[in-house]
């Protein structure tokens, strides 16, 4: 019989999970799977699971959510990057996930966000 997955057990594993999603950036590569993060965090998928289902979250959901925040920061840093560059640099891997996912998350396409930021960083130069 496996012991029991704890509190402490679940706090510690979500340190090292924020850890290594944060630092190592492994959401990525675009082929990234909850077995190879449970390998990288020395534990086992199912513990992985239930950690995230604590906060209500999944594996998809969470990968997801790393993704569309780089691509929104990638498209901040540099607005002219197309949707291919930021898909692949993001771990999205097409710009048909990234179109999709990106308006699900903010509720504009790409473009428009393209266009807002160039139009902050346009308002922020005049003001210098």
């Amino acid at each position: 019989m496996r012991p029991p997955f704890t509190d402490k057990d679940a706090a510690d594993l979500n340190f090292r999970w924020r850890r290594l999603m944060l630092e190592n950036k492994p959401w990525r590569q675009p082929t990234l799977s909850l077995d190879l993060v449970a390998r990288m965090l020395g534990t086992s998928s199912r513990h992985v699971s239930l950690m995230l289902s604590r906060d209500n979250k999944s594996f998809k959901s969470e990968l997801r959510r790393f993704r569309v925040q780089e691509a929104k920061r990638l498209l901040e840093e540099d607005p002219s990057l197309d949707n291919a560059a930021v898909a692949a640099r993001s771990g999205l891997g097409s710009p048909g996930n990234l179109a999709c996912l990106f308006r699900e998350a903010y509720g504009i396409t790409t473009r428009e966000f393209r266009q807002s930021v160039l139009l902050e960083k346009d308002a922020s130069f005049r003001h210098r």
